[in-house]
């Protein structure tokens, strides 16, 4: 944007000095105090004062001489103002998103020091953090620096399925569970991203490790139908499938992995107002005196219809009802498709 401001202004400063309306133009316009007179440095010249005047640097050498050079000068000034505000309003907003990300993640880090021969992570342990290696050497695998250790359990969500052990000093920083599961909740494009990213790791893990995760997730390792190349593959998938639904539980979706539709794993009780009437079924012979005076209850919605319309005839103490209907009529036979704070309808 910035050079295509730079060159428009140059090409029209240089043709009101070049389309001036009077014989002696060279000495009424700028063009005299540049002593160029051929158009490429003429070209070179009106640059020159273009970016000059859009940095108000202004050094002087080149200066408005007639009427029309001063108020496109004006003109051109008030356009560099608001182009200038523009530029670092938007650097302002990449800095301000991006820092709080980076000071999330680093605020959460902690750095910590372990001897050699010192258990870092016990098998069978639960996963409540995992590491980076920043220098050092650890014993799983032999891995060398950087690397992560302790992830598996972590985007599995199981128990450690691997020791490991320093074998001289290391430096590791330490991310729990916990922090590390809100951030990817809270950035689930970046989590998406690290996930796929995991299972690039995971093509690289050897078949007695991916024997080993399988085991502890309860996925079937073998299937006397398939070769022991399919096998692994098979099972490096159900993995992956597994650590993304433990990253996203709350995501309702397909998952891109095994394309099988999946709901939410932890299910948060959704609070709703129930009445023992319909607004339109309040006018039918009998029901208007019945339902005069009634106001509606707040719950939380139990698990299933039957659930709810007993639970409707306890709060109203009247008989249990037949069918459940929302706000325009329509009868309702599931409630995963209730969301908070609606009213329904016990008839």
């Amino acid at each position: 944007v910035t050079l295509f401001s730079v060159h428009i202004t140059a090409c029209f400063y240089y043709s009101l000095a070049v389309n001036y309306p009077d014989k002696r133009k060279h000495e009424k316009t700028w063009v005299d105090a540049a002593k160029e007179r051929n158009i490429p440095m003429g070209y070179v010249a009106t640059v020159y004062w273009s970016i000059s005047t859009l940095t108000t640097v202004g050094y002087g050498d080149l200066y408005a001489v007639n009427t029309r050079e001063k108020v496109f000068t004006m003109f051109y000034m008030l356009f560099n103002l608001g182009l200038t505000s523009y530029l670092i309003g938007n650097i302002t907003t990449l800095v301000v998103q991006t820092a709080p990300r980076t000071l999330m993640f680093v605020a959460e880090m902690k750095a910590e020091y372990f001897p050699p021969k010192v258990d870092i992570i016990l098998k069978n342990e639960i996963p409540t953090d995992f590491y980076i290696l920043v220098s050092g050497t650890v014993l799983l695998e032999k891995q060398e620096t950087p690397n992560l250790v302790g992830e598996t359990g972590v985007l599995l969500n199981i128990l450690q399925p691997f020791g490991v052990r320093s074998r001289r000093l290391c430096q590791l920083l330490r991310l729990s569970r916990h922090d590390f599961t809100q951030i990817v909740q809270t950035y689930m494009e970046d989590g998406k991203i690290l996930a796929e990213n995991f299972l690039q790791h995971l093509k690289g893990l050897n078949e007695p490790m991916i024997k080993e995760i399988t085991s502890m997730v309860h996925l079937p390792f073998i299937d006397e139908n398939s070769d022991d190349q399919e096998k692994t593959q098979n099972s490096k998938t159900q993995i992956f499938s597994e650590s993304y639904d433990s990253l996203f539980p709350y995501e309702i979706g397909i998952n891109p992995i095994n394309g099988v539709w999946k709901k939410p794993k932890v299910s948060l009780p959704k609070r709703v107002t129930i009445h023992n009437y319909h607004p339109k079924l309040i006018h039918e012979p009998g029901r208007l005196q019945y339902a005069a005076g009634r106001i509606g209850k707040l719950i939380l919605l139990p698990n299933t219809v039957d659930e709810l319309l007993a639970m409707a005839g306890s709060k109203f103490g009247t008989a249990k009802g037949n069918r459940v209907m929302d706000e325009e009529g329509s009868e309702i036979d599931d409630l995963d498709v209730v969301r908070d704070d609606d009213r329904l309808f016990v008839c």
